[in-house]
């Protein structure tokens, strides 16, 4: 099994859940490379006059749908198929979130703190995921900058919604998967997103950075749904599932 060495950062501009949309649209239809860079630059560039900005944006575009790391490109493959076969707003949530935290597994690092914190107390407050990030990462520029526009592609997405409080933010939409690919899918995108791919099967339902996904009937079969998905015993009662190492 492979382990992610290096956790590329994630977003550290504003990202449009639209734009994430557009991407998986484009490349899904087997739009040309270079036009999709054109097309989304022209739709970045509506918003953001900064060519350096713009630049940056695709970058991040580029990297969740079109360019993505080695370890992630089947994920990705299998993920422009199910959105051809069924292109509607809710796989493509489904989708946009497991790529972007199986491509920068820094923002599933973001999503598990806030998914904690709103399994606590019913929000999560920008300052406190803050807090759990420099934990991990240190009392760094780019984790405060890169939580605040992770936050804001998870509120545009709808995965939150505005708290009562500014800065506070609660559970927006909670989506179930329609089938056990959907579902197998995301835990595969999951498992990519973790320093090694592999956990308990048990902790994968409630899983933070899983908080927008209703997984409660997920069970051993999903292995089955995924042949990149193994399932092993380890020890008398834990059933641990991993992601085969590709490439």
């Amino acid at each position: 099994m492979a382990v992610r060495r290096k956790v590329d950062i994630g977003f550290n501009r504003k990202v449009r859940a639209v734009w994430l949309t557009e991407t998986l649209r484009l490349a899904a239809s087997r739009v040309p490379d270079a036009e999709i860079a054109d097309q989304l630059k022209e739709q970045i560039a509506k918003d953001n006059k900064g060519k350096e900005t713009i630049r940056k944006v695709f970058v991040y575009l580029n990297r969740v749908w079109l360019q993505p790391p080695a370890y992630c490109t089947s994920l990705r493959d299998d993920a422009l198929e199910m959105f051809y076969t069924r292109p509607d707003s809710d796989i493509a949530f489904l989708l946009n979130w497991g790529m972007c935290i199986a491509a920068y597994p820094f923002i599933g690092f973001v999503a598990e703190a806030t998914g904690r914190l709103l399994r606590l107390q019913g929000e999560a407050h920008a300052a406190e995921v803050n807090v759990r990030l420099r934990e991990r990462f240190g009392d760094r520029h780019f984790v405060h900058r890169s939580v605040r526009y992770n936050l804001s592609t998870f509120f545009e997405s709808d995965a939150l919604a505005q708290g009562a409080k500014a800065g506070t933010y609660i559970r927006g939409r909670t989506m179930q998967p329609r089938n056990d690919r959907e579902a197998a899918w995301l835990v595969e995108a999951l498992l990519h997103s973790q320093t090694e791919p592999r956990m308990p099967l048990q902790q994968i339902a409630a899983h933070g950075a899983l908080f927008p996904f209703d997984l409660a009937g997920l069970g051993i079969g999903v292995a089955q749904a995924n042949p990149r998905l193994e399932l092993f015993r380890h020890g008398l009662t834990e059933n641990l599932i991993a992601a085969k190492e590709t490439g």
